[in-house]
């Protein structure tokens, strides 16, 4: 069987001068953003505007409102949502591959994108899909399928938003006032 390397920080805060209280085994979520780098590239590669703001009463964006997280800003900027609300690393899905087969000019690429959202999860076909698209984010993908072209509200839609990670504490506060996570 096939182990998953799992990464494991040790994060202290000092909280000595906070109201923050804990108990050991609680958890803290931490909202993560995206680099910055990758939404500057992917916004130049797709000639989106960073400093536009937009709102989800614009039109087109309105049927998205029941996906979008609870603390999502509106109105916002490009930038923001891309940087604060639109998992851009998380494996593409299968669905995703769909829509973007569905928007390809050049066939081969509607040809590829189809038979990789279509594969057998199991066997040679996934090892087809994992090596193909599997550990790409979406500028990645993009670049790998040039022939599809994608608006911010194609973005929007078709990207997960990004995920509360939970960390779990494992300091006691009885001992002293640092809040230690791993």
């Amino acid at each position: 069987m096939q182990y998953l390397h799992r990464n494991c920080k040790h994060i202290e805060f000092d909280i000595s001068n906070t109201d923050i209280m804990y108990q050991h085994g609680d958890y803290l979520g931490v909202y993560p953003k995206n680099d910055i780098i990758l939404v500057e590239k992917l916004a130049k590669y797709c000639g989106f505007d960073l400093d536009a703001h937009f709102s989800l009463s614009d039109a087109g964006l309105s049927e998205l409102a029941p996906k979008i997280p609870h603390f999502f800003a509106n109105p916002c900027t490009v930038r923001d949502a891309l940087l604060s609300y639109c998992d851009l690393t998380k494996p593409p899905r299968r669905t995703m591959l769909k829509k973007m087969a569905e928007m390809a000019k050049d066939e081969e690429d509607k040809k590829r994108l189809l038979q990789l959202a279509t594969s057998d999860p199991s066997g040679r076909s996934r090892t087809l899909f994992e090596k193909a698209v599997y550990y790409k984010n979406m500028l990645q993908l993009l670049a790998e399928f040039p022939s599809v072209e994608l608006s911010f509200e194609n973005i929007l839609e078709l990207t997960p938003a990004l995920q509360c990670r939970y960390y779990s504490i494992s300091s006691s506060p009885h001992v002293r006032n640092i809040l230690t996570m791993r």
